[in-house]
Protein backbone atom coordinates (compact mmCIF):
# COMPACT_ATOMS: atom_id res chain seq x y z
CA UNK A 1 0.00 0.00 0.00
CA UNK A 2 1.44 3.37 -0.96
CA UNK A 3 1.78 6.16 1.58
CA UNK A 4 -0.77 8.22 -0.35
CA UNK A 5 -3.31 5.40 -0.22
CA UNK A 6 -2.62 4.87 3.47
CA UNK A 7 -3.24 8.56 4.16
CA UNK A 8 -6.57 8.34 2.31
CA UNK A 9 -7.67 5.31 4.33
CA UNK A 10 -6.59 6.95 7.59
CA UNK A 11 -8.45 10.14 6.71
CA UNK A 12 -11.60 8.18 5.90
CA UNK A 13 -11.35 6.27 9.19
CA UNK A 14 -10.94 9.48 11.18
CA UNK A 15 -13.92 11.01 9.41
CA UNK A 16 -15.98 7.90 10.24
CA UNK A 17 -15.23 8.42 13.93
CA UNK A 18 -16.26 12.08 13.80
CA UNK A 19 -19.35 11.42 11.63
CA UNK A 20 -20.10 7.73 12.06
CA UNK A 21 -23.48 7.70 10.32
CA UNK A 22 -23.15 6.92 6.63
CA UNK A 23 -26.66 5.62 5.82
CA UNK A 24 -30.05 7.05 4.97
CA UNK A 25 -31.32 10.05 6.89
CA UNK A 26 -34.35 8.12 8.20
CA UNK A 27 -32.14 5.42 9.68
CA UNK A 28 -29.72 8.07 10.95
CA UNK A 29 -32.54 9.76 12.86
CA UNK A 30 -33.75 6.47 14.33
CA UNK A 31 -30.26 5.50 15.48
CA UNK A 32 -29.46 8.86 17.02
CA UNK A 33 -32.78 8.87 18.89
CA UNK A 34 -32.23 5.38 20.31
CA UNK A 35 -32.52 4.84 24.06
CA UNK A 36 -29.30 3.40 25.46
CA UNK A 37 -29.13 1.77 28.89
CA UNK A 38 -25.70 1.42 30.50
CA UNK A 39 -25.56 -1.23 33.24
CA UNK A 40 -22.30 -1.01 35.18
CA UNK A 41 -21.53 -0.84 38.88
CA UNK A 42 -18.58 1.50 38.22
CA UNK A 43 -19.98 5.03 37.78
CA UNK A 44 -16.76 6.32 36.23
CA UNK A 45 -16.94 3.74 33.42
CA UNK A 46 -20.58 4.60 32.72
CA UNK A 47 -19.83 8.30 32.57
CA UNK A 48 -16.97 7.79 30.12
CA UNK A 49 -19.07 5.59 27.83
CA UNK A 50 -21.88 8.12 27.88
CA UNK A 51 -19.46 10.97 27.08
CA UNK A 52 -18.03 9.12 24.08
CA UNK A 53 -21.50 8.40 22.73
CA UNK A 54 -22.74 11.93 23.36
CA UNK A 55 -19.82 13.28 21.35
CA UNK A 56 -20.97 11.01 18.49
CA UNK A 57 -24.50 12.45 18.53
CA UNK A 58 -26.40 10.06 20.80
CA UNK A 59 -28.48 11.82 23.43
CA UNK A 60 -30.86 9.41 25.20
CA UNK A 61 -29.20 7.56 28.07
CA UNK A 62 -29.99 5.84 31.32
CA UNK A 63 -27.35 4.59 33.74
CA UNK A 64 -28.13 1.74 36.14
CA UNK A 65 -25.64 0.70 38.82
CA UNK A 66 -27.76 -1.79 40.76
CA UNK A 67 -27.20 -5.15 39.07
CA UNK A 68 -29.84 -6.81 41.26
CA UNK A 69 -32.70 -5.07 39.45
CA UNK A 70 -31.09 -4.85 36.01
CA UNK A 71 -32.86 -7.84 34.45
CA UNK A 72 -36.35 -6.70 35.45
CA UNK A 73 -35.53 -3.12 34.51
CA UNK A 74 -34.41 -4.10 31.01
CA UNK A 75 -37.60 -6.08 30.40
CA UNK A 76 -39.81 -3.33 31.83
CA UNK A 77 -38.28 -0.40 29.91
CA UNK A 78 -37.21 -2.25 26.72
CA UNK A 79 -34.31 0.03 25.74
CA UNK A 80 -33.06 0.12 22.16
CA UNK A 81 -29.61 -1.06 23.27
CA UNK A 82 -27.99 -2.22 26.50
CA UNK A 83 -24.32 -1.84 27.36
CA UNK A 84 -23.91 -4.55 29.99
CA UNK A 85 -20.85 -5.06 32.19
CA UNK A 86 -20.09 -8.71 32.96
CA UNK A 87 -18.14 -8.38 36.22
CA UNK A 88 -20.69 -7.20 38.80
CA UNK A 89 -21.78 -8.48 42.20
CA UNK A 90 -23.95 -10.06 43.50
CA UNK A 91 -25.56 -10.62 40.07
CA UNK A 92 -23.11 -10.73 37.18
CA UNK A 93 -23.73 -9.67 33.63
CA UNK A 94 -23.93 -13.21 32.28
CA UNK A 95 -26.77 -14.00 34.68
CA UNK A 96 -28.58 -10.81 33.66
CA UNK A 97 -28.05 -11.60 29.98
CA UNK A 98 -29.39 -15.12 30.38
CA UNK A 99 -32.50 -13.99 32.27
CA UNK A 100 -33.30 -11.34 29.65
CA UNK A 101 -32.87 -13.73 26.75
CA UNK A 102 -35.08 -16.33 28.45
CA UNK A 103 -37.99 -13.86 28.30
CA UNK A 104 -40.03 -13.23 25.18
CA UNK A 105 -39.90 -9.53 26.04
CA UNK A 106 -36.10 -9.47 25.98
CA UNK A 107 -35.34 -11.84 23.16
CA UNK A 108 -34.68 -9.12 20.59
CA UNK A 109 -33.23 -6.31 22.74
CA UNK A 110 -29.68 -5.62 21.48
CA UNK A 111 -27.10 -6.22 24.21
CA UNK A 112 -23.39 -5.37 23.95
CA UNK A 113 -21.38 -6.85 26.83
CA UNK A 114 -18.39 -5.12 28.43
CA UNK A 115 -15.54 -6.81 30.28
CA UNK A 116 -11.99 -6.06 31.40
CA UNK A 117 -11.12 -9.76 31.20
CA UNK A 118 -9.06 -11.13 28.35
CA UNK A 119 -10.52 -14.60 28.81
CA UNK A 120 -11.81 -15.77 25.43
CA UNK A 121 -14.04 -18.32 27.16
CA UNK A 122 -16.05 -15.53 28.82
CA UNK A 123 -16.53 -13.92 25.43
CA UNK A 124 -17.69 -17.22 23.95
CA UNK A 125 -20.13 -17.82 26.81
CA UNK A 126 -21.58 -14.32 26.44
CA UNK A 127 -22.07 -14.74 22.72
CA UNK A 128 -23.68 -18.16 23.21
CA UNK A 129 -26.08 -16.64 25.75
CA UNK A 130 -27.25 -14.16 23.12
CA UNK A 131 -24.98 -11.12 23.32
CA UNK A 132 -25.03 -9.13 20.08
CA UNK A 133 -21.49 -7.86 20.42
CA UNK A 134 -18.51 -7.67 22.77
CA UNK A 135 -16.29 -4.82 23.97
CA UNK A 136 -13.09 -4.87 26.03
CA UNK A 137 -12.62 -2.39 28.87
CA UNK A 138 -11.29 0.22 29.02
CA UNK A 139 -13.36 1.08 25.99
CA UNK A 140 -11.88 2.96 23.05
CA UNK A 141 -14.12 5.80 21.84
CA UNK A 142 -14.00 4.96 18.13
CA UNK A 143 -14.68 1.25 18.71
CA UNK A 144 -17.51 1.92 21.15
CA UNK A 145 -19.22 4.31 18.74
CA UNK A 146 -18.77 1.96 15.78
CA UNK A 147 -20.14 -1.11 17.58
CA UNK A 148 -23.08 0.76 19.08
CA UNK A 149 -23.84 2.38 15.74
CA UNK A 150 -23.68 -0.92 13.87
CA UNK A 151 -25.81 -2.77 16.42
CA UNK A 152 -28.46 -0.06 16.40
CA UNK A 153 -28.43 0.09 12.61
CA UNK A 154 -29.16 -3.63 12.43
CA UNK A 155 -32.00 -3.14 14.94
CA UNK A 156 -33.41 -0.23 12.93
CA UNK A 157 -33.45 -2.26 9.73
CA UNK A 158 -34.90 -5.26 11.60
CA UNK A 159 -37.68 -3.07 13.02
CA UNK A 160 -38.43 -1.73 9.54
CA UNK A 161 -38.70 -5.26 8.16
CA UNK A 162 -40.95 -6.33 11.05
CA UNK A 163 -43.20 -3.30 10.61
CA UNK A 164 -43.35 -3.89 6.86
CA UNK A 165 -44.23 -7.54 7.42
CA UNK A 166 -46.97 -6.61 9.88
CA UNK A 167 -48.36 -4.04 7.45
CA UNK A 168 -48.19 -6.55 4.63
CA UNK A 169 -50.00 -9.13 6.76
CA UNK A 170 -52.64 -6.56 7.64
CA UNK A 171 -53.09 -5.66 3.98
CA UNK A 172 -53.42 -9.32 3.03
CA UNK A 173 -56.10 -9.88 5.67
CA UNK A 174 -58.03 -6.61 5.17
CA UNK A 175 -60.67 -5.70 2.61
CA UNK A 176 -59.45 -2.57 0.83
CA UNK A 177 -62.90 -1.00 0.38
CA UNK A 178 -64.52 -1.49 3.78
CA UNK A 179 -61.43 -1.72 5.96
CA UNK A 180 -62.72 -4.83 7.75
CA UNK A 181 -61.14 -8.32 7.62
CA UNK A 182 -61.55 -10.20 4.35
CA UNK A 183 -62.32 -13.79 3.32
CA UNK A 184 -58.77 -14.91 4.02
CA UNK A 185 -59.03 -13.57 7.57
CA UNK A 186 -62.40 -15.29 7.99
CA UNK A 187 -61.00 -18.66 6.89
CA UNK A 188 -58.05 -18.33 9.25
CA UNK A 189 -60.21 -17.34 12.24
CA UNK A 190 -62.84 -20.00 11.58
CA UNK A 191 -60.17 -22.69 11.48
CA UNK A 192 -58.77 -21.42 14.80
CA UNK A 193 -62.19 -21.28 16.45
CA UNK A 194 -63.10 -24.73 15.17
CA UNK A 195 -59.97 -26.08 16.86
CA UNK A 196 -61.16 -24.49 20.11
CA UNK A 197 -64.54 -26.12 19.63
CA UNK A 198 -63.00 -29.55 19.14
CA UNK A 199 -60.65 -29.21 22.13
CA UNK A 200 -62.85 -27.43 24.65
CA UNK A 201 -66.37 -27.42 23.19
CA UNK A 202 -66.32 -23.62 23.24
CA UNK A 203 -69.61 -22.51 21.63
CA UNK A 204 -69.30 -21.14 18.11
CA UNK A 205 -71.75 -19.56 15.68
CA UNK A 206 -71.40 -18.30 12.10
CA UNK A 207 -73.62 -15.74 10.37
CA UNK A 208 -73.75 -15.29 6.60
CA UNK A 209 -75.15 -11.96 5.42
CA UNK A 210 -76.18 -10.63 2.03
CA UNK A 211 -77.21 -7.08 1.09
CA UNK A 212 -80.67 -7.35 -0.43
CA UNK A 213 -81.09 -6.65 -4.16
CA UNK A 214 -77.58 -5.22 -4.41
CA UNK A 215 -77.45 -5.40 -8.21
CA UNK A 216 -80.62 -3.38 -8.55
CA UNK A 217 -79.26 -1.09 -5.85
CA UNK A 218 -76.15 -0.43 -7.97
CA UNK A 219 -78.20 -0.01 -11.14
CA UNK A 220 -80.52 2.51 -9.49
CA UNK A 221 -78.08 4.59 -7.47
CA UNK A 222 -74.73 3.97 -9.15
CA UNK A 223 -71.55 2.19 -8.10
CA UNK A 224 -70.37 5.03 -5.87
CA UNK A 225 -73.47 4.61 -3.72
CA UNK A 226 -73.01 0.83 -3.93
CA UNK A 227 -69.51 1.16 -2.51
CA UNK A 228 -70.83 3.49 0.19
CA UNK A 229 -73.50 0.91 1.04
CA UNK A 230 -70.88 -1.82 1.48
CA UNK A 231 -68.90 0.42 3.84
CA UNK A 232 -72.09 1.42 5.64
CA UNK A 233 -73.20 -2.17 6.26
CA UNK A 234 -69.70 -3.13 7.43
CA UNK A 235 -69.74 -0.27 9.94
CA UNK A 236 -73.26 -1.00 11.22
CA UNK A 237 -72.50 -4.71 11.60
CA UNK A 238 -69.35 -3.99 13.59
CA UNK A 239 -71.26 -1.68 15.91
CA UNK A 240 -74.03 -4.22 16.48
CA UNK A 241 -71.87 -7.13 17.66
CA UNK A 242 -69.33 -7.65 20.44
CA UNK A 243 -65.68 -6.62 20.19
CA UNK A 244 -64.68 -10.28 20.26
CA UNK A 245 -66.85 -11.10 17.22
CA UNK A 246 -65.23 -10.98 13.78
CA UNK A 247 -67.11 -9.16 11.02
CA UNK A 248 -65.65 -9.87 7.57
CA UNK A 249 -66.40 -9.06 3.95
CA UNK A 250 -66.83 -12.50 2.46
CA UNK A 251 -66.97 -11.33 -1.14
CA UNK A 252 -69.10 -9.06 -3.32
CA UNK A 253 -72.11 -7.98 -1.27
CA UNK A 254 -71.72 -10.86 1.21
CA UNK A 255 -70.47 -10.57 4.77
CA UNK A 256 -69.67 -13.29 7.28
CA UNK A 257 -69.51 -12.97 11.07
CA UNK A 258 -67.87 -15.35 13.53
CA UNK A 259 -69.44 -15.33 17.00
CA UNK A 260 -67.15 -17.19 19.42
CA UNK A 261 -68.42 -18.31 22.83
CA UNK A 262 -71.99 -17.76 21.58
CA UNK A 263 -74.83 -20.20 21.03
CA UNK A 264 -78.54 -20.56 21.75
CA UNK A 265 -80.36 -17.33 22.53
CA UNK A 266 -77.16 -15.29 22.60
CA UNK A 267 -76.41 -16.19 18.99
CA UNK A 268 -80.02 -15.61 17.87
CA UNK A 269 -80.05 -12.26 19.67
CA UNK A 270 -76.93 -11.19 17.79
CA UNK A 271 -78.43 -12.34 14.50
CA UNK A 272 -81.74 -10.54 14.98
CA UNK A 273 -80.05 -7.40 16.29
CA UNK A 274 -77.67 -7.20 13.32
CA UNK A 275 -80.44 -7.62 10.78
CA UNK A 276 -82.78 -5.13 12.47
CA UNK A 277 -80.06 -2.53 13.10
CA UNK A 278 -79.09 -2.41 9.42
CA UNK A 279 -82.73 -2.13 8.30
CA UNK A 280 -83.30 0.72 10.76
CA UNK A 281 -80.16 2.62 9.80
CA UNK A 282 -80.45 4.07 6.28
CA UNK A 283 -77.39 5.11 4.32
CA UNK A 284 -76.87 8.85 4.06
CA UNK A 285 -75.18 9.72 0.76
CA UNK A 286 -74.84 13.30 -0.46
CA UNK A 287 -77.80 14.34 1.68
CA UNK A 288 -79.96 11.50 0.39
CA UNK A 289 -81.36 8.83 2.73
CA UNK A 290 -81.04 5.44 1.04
CA UNK A 291 -82.68 2.40 2.69
CA UNK A 292 -80.50 -0.71 2.99
CA UNK A 293 -81.61 -4.12 4.20
CA UNK A 294 -79.88 -7.46 4.64
CA UNK A 295 -80.76 -11.13 4.77
CA UNK A 296 -79.03 -13.25 7.40
CA UNK A 297 -78.37 -16.97 7.77
CA UNK A 298 -77.09 -18.41 11.01
CA UNK A 299 -75.73 -21.80 12.10
CA UNK A 300 -74.60 -22.87 15.57
CA UNK A 301 -71.72 -25.35 15.64
CA UNK A 302 -72.72 -28.92 16.46
CA UNK A 303 -70.87 -32.18 17.07
CA UNK A 304 -71.05 -33.19 13.41
CA UNK A 305 -69.69 -29.91 12.03
CA UNK A 306 -66.34 -29.11 10.56
CA UNK A 307 -65.50 -25.65 9.21
CA UNK A 308 -66.85 -26.36 5.73
CA UNK A 309 -70.09 -27.92 6.95
CA UNK A 310 -70.75 -25.12 9.46
CA UNK A 311 -70.25 -22.55 6.70
CA UNK A 312 -72.52 -24.46 4.31
CA UNK A 313 -75.25 -24.64 6.95
CA UNK A 314 -75.10 -20.89 7.53
CA UNK A 315 -75.17 -20.34 3.76
CA UNK A 316 -78.21 -22.62 3.47
CA UNK A 317 -79.97 -20.53 6.11
CA UNK A 318 -79.06 -17.37 4.19
CA UNK A 319 -80.57 -18.85 1.04
CA UNK A 320 -83.77 -19.59 2.98
CA UNK A 321 -83.93 -15.96 4.17
CA UNK A 322 -83.58 -14.72 0.59
CA UNK A 323 -86.22 -17.17 -0.65
CA UNK A 324 -88.66 -16.03 2.01
CA UNK A 325 -88.81 -12.35 1.20
CA UNK A 326 -85.36 -11.07 2.28
CA UNK A 327 -84.85 -8.51 5.07
CA UNK A 328 -85.10 -11.35 7.58
CA UNK A 329 -83.00 -13.98 9.38
CA UNK A 330 -83.11 -17.77 9.26
CA UNK A 331 -81.36 -20.45 11.28
CA UNK A 332 -80.32 -23.85 9.95
CA UNK A 333 -81.43 -26.53 12.42
CA UNK A 334 -80.94 -30.16 11.54
CA UNK A 335 -82.17 -30.58 7.98
CA UNK A 336 -84.50 -27.57 8.00
CA UNK A 337 -84.30 -23.79 8.17
CA UNK A 338 -86.53 -21.79 10.50
CA UNK A 339 -87.02 -18.03 10.85
CA UNK A 340 -85.37 -16.21 13.72
CA UNK A 341 -87.82 -14.31 15.90
CA UNK A 342 -87.47 -10.55 15.64
CA UNK A 343 -88.19 -10.53 19.37
CA UNK A 344 -84.61 -11.58 19.98
CA UNK A 345 -83.41 -8.17 18.87
CA UNK A 346 -85.21 -6.62 21.85
CA UNK A 347 -83.08 -8.64 24.30
CA UNK A 348 -79.84 -8.73 22.38
CA UNK A 349 -77.61 -8.61 25.45
CA UNK A 350 -79.59 -11.07 27.58
CA UNK A 351 -79.52 -14.85 27.56
CA UNK A 352 -82.99 -16.12 28.45
CA UNK A 353 -85.36 -19.01 27.75
CA UNK A 354 -87.87 -17.11 25.61
CA UNK A 355 -89.09 -18.68 22.39
CA UNK A 356 -86.29 -18.81 19.85
CA UNK A 357 -88.40 -19.02 16.71
CA UNK A 358 -91.71 -17.79 15.36
CA UNK A 359 -94.28 -20.08 13.82
CA UNK A 360 -93.43 -20.38 10.12
CA UNK A 361 -97.01 -21.14 9.16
Amino acid sequence: MTSTHLDEVTSAANHAVLSPFRFSRSTDDVVRASRILIVDDEPAVSRIARKYLQDAGFHKFEILEDCRVAGDHILRTSPDLVLLDIHMEPVNGLQILESVRNSDLGRHIPIVVLTSSGDEMIKLVALNLGANDFLRKPVVASELVARVRNTLSVKAYHDQVVNYSLQLESDVLTDALTGIPNRRAFDYELKRRMSEWKRQKTPLTVMMIDIDHFKQFNDRYGHAVGDAALKHVASVLKSSVRDMDLVTRFGGEEFAVILPASDGDAALNACAKSQMTVSQTPLNFDGQSVPVTISVGIAVCSNVDDANLLLRRADTALYAAKQNGRNCSYQQVGSTCVPVSKGHAQTSSVRDTSTAFVDSS
